[in-house]
This record gives structure tokens, C-alpha cells and sequence, in this order.
């Protein structure tokens, strides 16, 4: 029982996990294209760095 349990909870956090990667995929797709382009060349840091500076 406690093996199943285990099992739920690192699958069920890992779902959770993609959830939020899709979201800051889009919130990245999205501060592009706001900006007209201008941040096309938005690296992964600086979009953290900027744009959500909780997750960095």
C-alpha cells in the first residue's frame, strides 16, 4: 500500500510539474509576441530573470 501511495504522489507531482511548464511556455510565447517581436531572442534566463522572477 505505502509503495502504491509513493507511486500516486511522484506521478500526480510530475503532471503537476508539466502543467506548469506548459504555462510558462505560453507566458514566454506570450511576452514575445506582446512585444512585437522585440524579445524574439528572449533567452530562458532573462525570461525568468524578467518575467517570472518567483521561479528564478
Amino acid at each position: 500500500m505505502n509503495r502504491r501511495v509513493f507511486l500516486l504522489a511522484i506521478g500526480w507531482s510530475s503532471m503537476l510539474g508539466s502543467f506548469v511548464d506548459g504555462a510558462l511556455a505560453i507566458y514566454a510565447l506570450w511576452a514575445v509576441l506582446i512585444s512585437e517581436g522585440a524579445t524574439a531572442s528572449l533567452t530562458v534566463d532573462a525570461f525568468l530573470k524578467d518575467y517570472a522572477a518567483s521561479v528564478y
